[in-house]
């Protein structure tokens, strides 16, 4: 549980920890999320964040269920496999 910081980026190694299923970085001032997610992730949270994109291996994260992105400004949402829920409110979609 990482929300309400004032986390600004993520380290390199951040996508290589493996054994992590579960993240919630929302309410920080991320803007841009360039670093791979973990591949072990099911629920991932970034609500809040001021993000234009989404991280850029998104769709190949086949263990995420769970995925929280409202309130950025996100217009452009990648097939993700196996997404169960996904909770996008409050971005620039045009399509979906």
């Amino acid at each position: 549980e990482l929300a309400y910081n004032n986390i600004k980026t993520l380290p390199n190694e951040f996508g290589a920890t493996s054994a992590l299923t579960y993240i919630n970085l929302s309410f920080n001032p991320l803007t841009k999320f360039t670093v791979p997610v973990p591949f072990s992730l099911k629920k991932l949270h970034l609500g809040f964040c001021e993000l234009n994109q989404l991280p850029p291996n998104l769709s190949d994260c086949y263990n995420l269920e769970d995925l929280f992105i409202s309130g950025n400004h996100i217009d452009d949402l990648p097939l993700i496999p196996n997404l169960l829920k996904i909770y996008a409110s409050n971005n620039s979609f045009v399509t979906f």
